[in-house]
């Protein structure tokens, strides 16, 4: 079966990133945190830290991979949104790492595999 739209092969790489990160020993804590400044798609926990992970997704083959599809503006609006996602939470000191969950799809649109980018774009200790 292939995975018709946009939004159902984004569904379906969230979904296998998140698989992913529980075979990796994460705890899921929350999905599509969303605020006024932006979204972040999976809030984890492992060890003492916190991740938010952006799922990023590409067709197997693709001339770039799906890490070098995160400009700077995107990298901006993820920050604003992990931040503002610490002060609700009442975790502005907690220990953070901003990841990236690449997520191949094959030419379905299924995910086929998942590679895991531990502090792809900053963080805090």
């Amino acid at each position: 079966m292939r995975l018709a739209g946009r939004r159902e092969k984004g569904q379906a790489a969230e979904e296998a990133a998140a698989r992913h990160l529980l075979r990796e020993g994460f705890t899921v804590v929350d999905r599509n945190a969303r605020s006024k400044l932006g979204e972040v798609d999976i809030v984890a926990v492992k060890g003492d830290e916190l991740h938010f992970v952006e799922v990023r997704s590409r067709t197997e083959g693709a001339a770039i991979s799906p890490r070098e599809t995160i400009g700077a503006r995107k990298r901006r609006r993820f920050d604003l949104a992990a931040e503002t996602y610490l002060r609700g939470k009442r975790l502005a000191s907690a220990a953070v790492r901003y990841d990236v969950a690449e997520v191949w799809l094959d030419q379905q649109g299924r995910p086929a595999r998942v590679e895991l980018l531990i502090g792809a774009f900053g963080g805090r200790k």
